[in-house]
């Protein structure tokens, strides 16, 4: 029924005030969405809103800034520089830099694609901005634990690696990623003549919030033929 009335509702057929339209999305929407704040809703991913996020939002979207560059956003442009203090907070050096995204998925994607770039530019000295990828592009590879994001292969696909680049190893008892089986399906891939360029390790799995040994698999990274990339995603469980 709530199907329904979604697709049968006035879409912009017929002019309609404000006032109007506020009461028919509260009407539709706001009372037939799901209530996080209420005591007996078990969220799945999503958190109750807290009032300061509640008038942030007010605040960004009635000032509309614009971050591509410092003529749009001056102010702006100057308050996401506090990831400067969050590289120091989390004892990175001078030369560290991020940037806020929309969450994980756009995260994984930007960290696959800097993992990509990186390797080809070691391996064979090629800028894929520049030159797009390279002929052995096919044999490029990534190791997850089977309880990875699915975003890892989503990425892999968006960057012209395909989903079955993403290779997902065994996990402990606790949901953490086998270092064993990682160490073991490293080596594998690279008798077959293959090139393990980045390993991802979750902090906090969706299903379980397991936290793989973030210093296990950043020392299996350093080791590996091609000084694989740490990657290391983050899903709030």
């Amino acid at each position: 029924m709530l199907a329904s009335q979604i697709r049968h509702a006035n879409l912009g057929e017929t002019p309609q005030s404000l006032d109007d339209v506020i009461e028919e999305t509260s009407e539709l929407i706001a009372k037939n969405s799901i209530i996080v704040q209420h005591p007996h809703c078990i969220a799945h991913l999503h958190t109750p809103p807290l009032i300061p996020a509640v008038a942030a939002e007010a605040f960004i979207t009635a000032l509309n800034q614009s971050m591509d560059s410092w003529d749009q956003a001056s102010a702006a442009t100057f308050v996401e520089q506090v990831t400067d203090w969050l590289c120091q907070r989390f004892g990175f050096d001078e030369k560290a830099d991020g940037v806020f995204t929309s969450g994980g998925t756009q995260s994984n994607l930007m960290g696959l694609l800097m993992a990509r770039d990186n390797a080809i530019e070691k391996i064979s000295g090629t800028d894929v901005q520049k030159d797009g990828l390279p002929d052995y592009a096919d044999k490029l590879r990534v190791i997850s634990s089977k309880n990875s994001h699915f975003t890892m292969q989503k990425s892999a696909s968006l960057l012209g690696l395909g989903e079955h680049a993403v290779i997902c190893v065994d996990t402990y008892s606790d949901g953490t990623m086998d270092i064993e089986s990682a160490d073991a399906t490293l080596a594998a891939l690279k008798a077959e003549g293959l090139i393990p360029f980045a390993i991802t390790g979750t902090a906090g799995t969706t299903d379980h919030g397991a936290i793989d040994d973030l210093d296990d698999v950043a020392m299996l990274a350093k080791n590996t033929a091609y000084g694989c990339t740490l990657m290391r995603p983050m899903a709030v469980p």
